[in-house]
């Protein structure tokens, strides 16, 4: 080592000075060596060697410093990645990219999971799901180790600090080198002290250091034991916790969303608007440039007009075109320059499966000069004719074949065709049956008159116009009702639908037992919401208290759709859309002031045409208009209906639990008992079916006729003098056909007048709907079908309901309700149970570990003198 010292030393002083000198290289002037110097004495005297001083220091962050921290780190995070990039980063650095990799990579995946879900809820959680998963690897450690740690030892085990190059560092990183010089002794005695480490012990901060490191490193394994479990329960819980606010707050965006639909209703259309049908007929028009226009071509353009539409949309509009493109809206032929070779090519074609000799086939048909001829006529020449007039030139070329057949049979006299035999197989071959197959007329029908010229390519793009125009108001629409009224998660009133139907089991009072007992049993359920609904009815003050907060509920609906009808502003929109696009329909201008009339599909926008008061006017029956406004109106009785029916259930028991039927009077004892029970069946269950058989029950065929006295209810529940006792059922049988039955089950069901206690409560809460829905029940439903006599209505409307009005009238059954949603919540509850119990355990072993972590025993204690 000496030698090679002084070996440099020497041959740095020895250097020629005739060397050139480099200019981007610093010469430095090295001194003669001092005599006697020995370099074996000054390397073993280390003194002249000192470190640089430390600008390290801990990292005590304080909440105003939040922001500045952010912004200091996120700036750091730039420059890791602008050195990773160039290959310049270090360890530190590359640690960092790893941290900006995992956040990078898992927004990625999130958003990539996000593109094959529907709806905006189940794409915005696979984003929450990572914020909860990323935050929870940062929360629990804090939660769970880093805080008790604190509390119970005074230790920060997350401490962390910046060292001399602006590196921040996690201060236990390596316990093999943990820098404590960046504690002061009076931080580690104030530690030590919270530790309990006696203050009379030698080596007292080094104790107190091996303590606090010890600490750190049980710890920091606990949290590594302790993370692959508790971080993705945690983030089920916090999924869990945030969903009905992410519910809450999509709804309020979307409905914003949907009413800026009409709002805005010319700036949607815009935006909603696309060329594609207006460049599908553009290139119709540019292959088929004044070719004739058949039955084909005028279908591929129909379709392609009212593509997006239905199907009647699209036979309508190919029916107008028929008439519209063809002269005066009659199929009529020409004949082309072609017309005379396909005549002939079709007749031999034709005639070469008769087994005729080919001489007599060449011989027979028509020659071309015959046809140009007659094609070139006076009568023919330049002339369009119906299918009609069309048969007069079938008989001219009948006419030229059997010319064509005297001269052959002139010239073969030995083989002449015969008129009982080869005649008539020719001339039926050649002229058939059919106009569209026969070998000459279908020639005739491949060249129709009408041609796409300019008159039809005009008339083609201003309906393209029109019809693009119109797809685009009708995707406005389509998308308001859909963001708003649609039978699909997360639409307007699908959240409204949930709202309310989860808040039914809190206002009924159900209990974890129950919801236990009876979620998977849809019978079970129907006779604890029995049992329920005669204790609510039988108490004033809970009637009261669960009738309100039902339709108190039941009025939020203008709160989630924004509306508890249809919207002014969609029927507005609606009927000027479909108004606008059947008036230009029915005038359509075009630009060389001509006029056109798409009659049917005007009629099938708006309606058929009628008079009323006095003017001829489009009554929408069967119209896509009337389809599109309906369509909201079904959906709307969907939802309250079922709601409103649970109302007329509550209000039904309790009547029962009053006795106040005014129907009742002079009716048997025993009837009254049936109906009753029968009745609080079909307000818990009932089922279209119900009403479909007229209400199938085992009753009484004889019942006792003279005890004419009231029902006895107690608590709500009937107490039978009659109905299902021992005897009862022994003679109980169907009664089919059974009117009078059924007349009365309708009308203590749905035309008693409400409870008093009923109607104070719909008043207060200004819920609206209920008369009218049962006025629809009843007469809706009380209709004439099963009955063998006919005409048996409860009231003489003159029409039945179809089953889908039935089904939309009858809503969800209270029994089917109750089940589903306490299946739901049931479910729920149950997840959340496994999970809060795995977390909860992991919390409490993590917390009571930290009474373990940390022993150490202390040394003797140093003794003076």
């Amino acid at each position: 080592m000496v030698n090679m010292i002084n070996s440099y030393i020497q041959n740095y002083n020895n250097k020629p000075k005739s060397q050139p000198k480099k200019q981007d290289v610093e010469i430095v002037n090295v001194k003669k060596a001092k005599p006697h110097f020995d370099i074996n004495r000054e390397l073993a005297n280390r003194t002249f060697i000192k470190p640089l001083p430390g600008r390290g220091h801990l990292v005590k962050n304080r909440i105003t410093d939040l922001p500045a921290v952010i912004v200091k780190d996120f700036a750091y995070d730039l420059k890791s990645l602008k050195d990773g990039y160039t290959g310049k980063a270090n360890d530190h650095q590359l640690g960092k990219l790893n941290d900006m990799g995992l956040t990078i990579g898992g927004l990625s995946l999130a958003g990539f999971l996000a593109t094959l879900k529907q709806t905006p809820k189940t794409k915005a959680m696979e984003f929450i799901g990572l914020a909860s998963f990323l935050a929870s690897m940062s929360i629990w450690p804090k939660v769970a180790i880093q805080w008790p740690a604190r509390l119970l030892h005074g230790v920060n085990i997350s401490q962390k600090y910046e060292d001399s190059f602006g590196r921040k560092k996690d201060f236990y990183q390596d316990p093999q080198f943990i820098p404590w010089d960046l504690y002061s002794d009076k931080e580690i005695n104030k530690i030590g002290d919270r530790l309990r480490v006696p203050r009379d012990i030698e080596n007292r901060r080094d104790f107190i250091q091996e303590k606090m490191r010890k600490i750190a490193v049980q710890n920091n394994t606990l949290w590594m034991l302790t993370a692959g479990f508790a971080t993705p329960v945690m983030s089920a819980l916090i999924c869990s916790a945030a969903e009905p606010y992410v519910n809450k707050y999509l709804n309020n965006l979307q409905m914003k969303k949907a009413d800026n639909l009409l709002n805005h209703f010319a700036e949607s259309i815009e935006s909603m608007k696309t060329d594609r049908i207006i460049n599908n007929i553009d290139r119709i028009i540019e292959l088929n440039k004044n070719q004739p226009l058949d039955d084909k071509l005028i279908k591929t353009i129909s379709q392609n007009l009212t593509d997006g539409f239905d199907s009647l949309t699209t036979q309508y509009m190919e029916e107008d075109l028929k008439k519209l493109l063809k002269p005066g809206g009659v199929e009529k032929y020409t004949l082309s320059s072609t017309s005379a070779d396909a005549i002939i090519e079709n007749t031999k074609q034709a005639l070469k499966g008769t087994e005729l000799d080919e001489n007599m086939i060449n011989g027979v048909i028509p020659k071309r000069e015959q046809l140009v001829q007659l094609f070139e006529s006076q009568k023919y020449a330049g002339k369009d004719f119906t299918k009609l007039e069309t048969q007069d030139l079938l008989d001219e070329i009948s006419s030229i074949v059997r010319a064509n057949i005297k001269t052959y049979n002139d010239s073969n006299p030995a083989a002449i065709i015969r008129n009982e035999i080869e005649k008539p197989i020719i001339l039926n071959h050649l002229v058939g049956a059919d106009f569209n197959e026969a070998p000459i007329s279908k020639v005739i029908a491949s060249t129709p008159a009408a041609r796409l010229n300019e008159e039809a390519q005009l008339l083609l793009k201003t309906t393209a116009k029109v019809m693009t125009d119109f797809k685009a108001k009708t995707d406005v629409l389509d998308k308001y009702a859909f963001m708003k009224f649609a039978s699909a998660p997360e639409t307007g009133l699908a959240n409204y639908w949930n709202d309310v139907a989860d808040s039914l089991v809190d206002i009924f009072k159900f209990t974890p037992e129950e919801i236990d007992k009876t979620h998977m049993d849809r019978e079970l359920m129907t006779s604890l919401l029995r049992e329920k609904l005669e204790k609510i009815a039988s108490n004033d003050e809970e009637y009261k208290r669960v009738l309100k907060a039902i339709c108190e509920k039941i009025n939020t609906l203008s709160d989630t759709v924004k509306a508890d009808v249809m919207p002014q502003s969609y029927l507005e929109a609606l009927n000027s859309t479909f108004d606008s696009t059947s008036a230009q329909l029915e005038n359509l201008s075009l630009s060389d002031s001509r006029t056109v009339k798409f009659e049917k599909l005007s009629q099938h926008l708006t309606g058929p045409k009628a008079e009323r008061h006095g003017q001829i006017v489009h009554t929408e029956d069967c119209s896509l208009k009337n389809i599109q406004r309906g369509w909201v109106d079904r959906r709307f009785k969907e939802i309250k209906s079922t709601y409103e029916g649970m109302i007329n259930s509550l209000n039904f028991y309790r009547k029962v639990a009053t006795v106040s039927f005014a129907n009742f009077k002079d009716r048997p004892r025993e009837l009254k008992e049936e109906v009753v029970e029968f009745c609080k069946q079909l307000a818990v269950d009932r089922h279209m079916v119900d009403f479909e058989t007229k209400f199938f029950m085992l009753r009484n065929p004889e019942p006792n006729m003279q005890d004419l006295s009231d029902i006895r209810v107690e608590n709500g529940k009937v107490i039978n003098e009659y109905f299902g006792k021992a005897q009862y059922f022994e003679n109980a049988v169907d009664i089919p056909q059974d009117w009078d039955f059924f007349k009365f089950v309708m009308e203590t069901l749905y035309k008693e007048p409400l409870h008093n206690d009923t109607e104070a409560i719909l008043r207060e809460t200004n819920l609206k709907g209920i008369h009218e829905y049962r006025q629809a029940v009843w007469k809706e439903l009380g209709d004439t079908d099963y009955f063998a006599k006919l005409q048996h209505f409860v009231e003489n409307k003159g029409s039945t309901a179809t089953s889908d009005e039935k089904f939309v009238l009858l809503g969800m059954s209270p029994d089917e309700l109750f089940s589903k949603v306490s299946l739901r919540k049931f479910n729920k509850a149950k997840w959340l149970k496994v999970f809060a119990t795995i977390g909860g355990a992991l919390l409490g072993v993590t917390l009571v570990s930290q009474f373990f972590f940390g022993r150490l025993k202390p040394p003797e204690k140093s003794r003076k003198g």
